[in-house]
Formats: C-alpha cells, structure tokens, sequence
C-alpha cells in the first residue's frame, strides 16, 4: 500500500512539473512577436506619474499629441533572445535571457553597454497588451504596447 502511495505521488509531482514547464513555454512564446504602442493606455500610465503631475496644466494638455506623435513610429520585436525597437531610422537591439516565469509575467536578464545587468519584466495585461518594469531603469515603465 505504502509504495503504491509513493508512486502515485511521484506521478503527481511529474505531471506538476510537467505542467509548470509548459506554461513557462506558453509565457514565453505569448512575449514573441511584433508590438506597437498603445498611445490611450501609455497616456493614462503617464499621467501617474510624477514627472507628469510637476507638469503645468498647460503642459498636461500637450502630452497626448506629443506621445502620439514620438511613439506612432515605435516599433518593437520580442524573439526568442533580443528585444529589437525601431524609431524611424533608428534601430536598438537588446539582448535577453528568461531569467524565471510566472502566470501572467516574463523576468529578462540583460546586460547593459554599462556592464550593469537589468531586470527586466514583461508584464502581460491582456493577451496582446503588454507593459514592462525594469527597476534599474524605471522610465520603461511608462509604455504599453500592443500586438500588431
């Protein structure tokens, strides 16, 4: 009795960890893909922060026309190892390592020109939306993309 418990509790734990591979699987590739901005989401995470409520009411009136037009360009390409972004002629291409999964977040791991390592998380919003922090560099933050 005693070992058809213990066999049946390493099934369990197969089948758990077999589970849990497969959704780091789905994270992972749900990230791959082509991305823009979603200027209507990016304006409203803009407008908490602190940088934006310093600004003059006047100032506040200019951000959505000036977001539209910096990031109406912005293009992004997540593959299996680089974070690739283009601006109009300008091209920045980042590499990544998955560092760690969870339901609704990927962890990156790059390092930077400065030889710092950055933690970066791709926050999945909806399916197709995403958003991403970085603590090392916070202004990340500020955009939302969403799948083109």
């Amino acid at each position: 009795m005693r070992t058809k418990l213990v066999v049946v509790a390493v099934a369990c734990l197969l089948l758990l960890v077999s589970a849990c591979g497969k959704q780091d699987a789905k994270n992972k590739e749900k990230m791959l893909g082509k991305w823009t901005v979603d200027v209507d989401r990016t304006i409203e995470t803009l407008k908490k922060t602190p940088r934006y409520l310093a600004l003059t009411e006047e100032q506040k009136k200019q951000v959505p026309e000036i977001v539209s037009k910096i990031t109406s360009q912005a293009v992004m390409e997540i593959t299996t190892d680089s974070i690739i972004t283009s601006l109009r002629d300008q091209k920045a291409v980042t590499q990544f390592t998955v560092a760690k999964t969870e339901d609704n977040a990927v962890e990156l791991e790059s390092k930077g020109k400065d030889g710092k390592t950055y933690h970066i998380t791709v926050n999945f919003l909806t399916p197709d939306v995403i958003q991403f922090s970085c603590p090392e560099a916070p202004e990340l933050s500020n955009n939302v993309w969403k799948r083109t």
